[in-house]
């Protein structure tokens, strides 16, 4: 009896059913990475870098009000922000995101996006390279 009331519980070494995960299943698998360059080569300036968070900000009511994913985060430095989207369709994606993303006038630089049609372990997953000057 003490066996059945520790699986009950969820103890014991020997669980009543497989346990749940992700692998495979219909997660977010696509990606929309925006990378924005920065007025200088490490991290722009704090007021640069402010205006972008509120651009992510515009971005995540962008992209879940069309309901095609989520706003990740970002990485900064080596002279560019970077975004990071994910969902599971990239044109879906890049569809929500490209009216904020077009309004941006970033400093000189190369400002694109990629969609990526697929999982960031899938090394054959297409991706599209769009130039957003």
């Amino acid at each position: 009896m003490a066996d059945w009331l520790n699986r009950l519980l969820g103890g014991g070494s020997t669980p009543s059913r497989e346990p749940d995960t992700d692998e495979g299943s219909g997660g977010p698998e696509h990606a929309l990475l925006v990378h924005i360059p920065l007025s200088n080569d490490e991290f722009g300036s704090e007021e640069e870098r402010e205006a972008l968070f509120e651009v992510e900000d515009q971005l995540v009511e962008a992209i879940e009000g069309a309901g095609v994913g989520e706003y990740d985060g970002n990485e900064v430095g080596g002279g560019e922000f970077v975004m990071y989207i994910y969902g599971p369709d990239a044109d879906a994606l890049f569809s929500a995101a490209e009216p904020v993303l077009r309004a941006l006038q970033p400093p000189p630089g190369e400002f694109f996006a990629v969609k990526r049609y697929g999982k960031a372990d899938d090394l054959e997953a297409r991706e599209e390279r769009i130039d957003l000057r």
